[in-house]
């Protein structure tokens, strides 16, 4: 099915018909959307799109995108995960792109990494969404307005983007960048932050402490009293509202990109 969930994999993409513009198939940037944006999460898909159009770039998005494969090699499926890598770069290398941008981390870590150190495969240029847009922000080319009210937010590192690749500052800089909000670390960031609770495989097969180490780290942003919690994973995302269910909390969980396209100019 290519995709994890086993479901249709031709409805991954069918969030591109509610964006409200055109995005072809082929292109220099490749909006890689990943299994869980394109399939169970399509309103950060679409975040990211008009983002990007708002910033002036020219996108495409496969028309049948594979699975990165990150879930074949978090699970021992080596063989399966290299025949994927090599299906998908044949799909991509069609498609013209030479530079990729993700909104998942998982799918970051296993294309920038994975796909060379584990089976030697070359890969176009990959980078996380705020990496790209970070200097799209500082250069005025994406203009961000003041929400309606200001909010206190916190940045919770997902495991691929900040321990795999160190990418800390980024998605902090560009959370920075948007008038009127105010940003507060928990007491584990950067480096020491705990996981959400969703990697490695856990949330399959042990549900139940998924959601306790969810549940401990949304304890964490109660503390500081913040609105928002931000991140950059779906998996994240998706078990961080389970821990803000299991707790009672207000705190609303949004991915980045969410947050960014509800403060476009």
């Amino acid at each position: 099915n290519n995709n994890p969930y086993v479901d249709e994999n031709k409805t991954r993409r069918d969030w591109v018909k509610e964006v409200g513009f055109d995005i072809p198939g082929t292109g220099e940037v490749l909006y890689f959307t990943g299994c869980t944006a394109g399939l169970k999460l399509p309103e950060t898909a679409k975040s990211t799109a008009k983002v990007l159009k708002a910033a002036g770039v020219d996108f495409a998005v496969l028309e049948d995108e594979p699975c990165c494969g990150s879930v074949m090699i978090r699970t021992g499926m080596v063989e399966e995960a290299k025949k994927n890598a090599e299906k998908a770069i044949e799909m991509i290398s069609k498609s013209g792109a030479e530079k990729i941008v993700v909104t998942c981390a998982g799918c970051l870590k296993t294309l920038r990494e994975d796909y060379k150190e584990r089976f030697g495969l070359d890969f176009p240029e990959v980078l996380h969404v705020v990496e790209y847009l970070k200097p799209l922000i500082e250069s005025g080319k994406l203009k961000l307005k003041k929400g309606a009210d200001s909010k206190k937010i916190t940045w919770h590192d997902p495991c691929h983007l900040g321990r795999a690749l160190g990418i800390y500052e980024d998605p902090r800089d560009v959370l920075k960048a948007i008038p009127g909000v105010e940003l507060v670390e928990m007491k584990t960031n950067r480096e020491a932050a705990m996981c959400c609770g969703s990697g490695g495989g856990l949330r399959s097969y042990d549900g139940a402490l998924a959601r306790k180490i969810a549940a401990d780290r949304m304890n964490d942003a109660e503390e500081i009293r913040v609105d928002i919690l931000a991140t950059a994973c779906p998996f994240c995302e998706h078990n961080l509202k389970e821990g803000v269910e299991s707790i009672g909390s207000k705190i609303k969980i949004v991915d980045i990109l969410d947050l960014l396209a509800q403060q476009l100019e």
